[in-house]
């Protein structure tokens, strides 16, 4: 059906919000969303987005490439049903790793790739709080990010996309952001492999 593959970098959040937050930008994008204002991992957060970033001092970029195989594509086309599970399959098996291996660590926090799906629909939409504020996590588009030049100068890789059935892949970014933990590198190198083992478990 489709295979992961995984790829990181490591940036200050000084240089990640100066070089890839367009807050007011993307918030135009946000606002013609059917999940604006519906879903609490989504705009407007309740929140100050920046302040939020400002508690740490990197970010550990996640990609998540979902590769799909050429039967798999065709398969979609005739079921797009198929092609929608399989990639909230894959993202809701990324935000279980990531907060398995942010329940181990005090000094990180996890930024989803996308919207938070725990409760469809949210509670939100009934102008109810969070049930489970200890599992949602704000989606990486709602800090305002400029997730296409992320994937291509962080990344490596360009965003596809397909207005019917499937693409070749899918990126699914997401982050670590960490407070000073001495060496960063190798740090970051530990949380990494980390998430990996726990994508393993899912």
């Amino acid at each position: 059906m489709y295979s992961l593959e995984f790829k990181t970098n490591i940036i200050t959040i000084n240089d990640l919000i100066q070089t890839y937050c367009f807050a007011d930008r993307f918030m135009e994008f946000c606002k013609g969303c059917s999940e604006y204002n519906a879903v609490w991992s989504c705009p407007p957060l309740n929140i100050d987005p920046l302040a939020y970033l400002k508690e740490y001092e990197h970010a550990l970029i996640i990609g998540a490439k979902i590769i799909y195989s050429p039967d798999f594509i065709e398969e979609a086309k005739a079921v797009p049903e198929e092609a929608q599970a399989a990639y909230y399959e894959a993202s809701e098996n990324v935000v279980k790793a990531l907060l398995h291996t942010e329940y181990d660590f005090q000094s990180i926090k996890a930024i989803a790739p996308g919207s938070c799906r725990i409760c469809v629909p949210c509670e939100r939409a009934f102008a109810r709080k969070c049930k489970y504020p200890d599992k949602m996590r704000y989606s990486f588009d709602s800090f305002g990010m400029d997730l296409t030049k992320i994937a291509q100068a962080l990344l490596g890789t360009e965003l596809l996309w397909e207005k019917s059935g499937l693409p070749e892949y899918h990126m699914l970014i997401s982050a670590f952001l960490i407070k000073d933990s001495g060496d960063i590198s190798v740090y970051s190198e530990f949380l990494i492999n980390e998430f990996i083992k726990n994508m393993g478990q899912k």
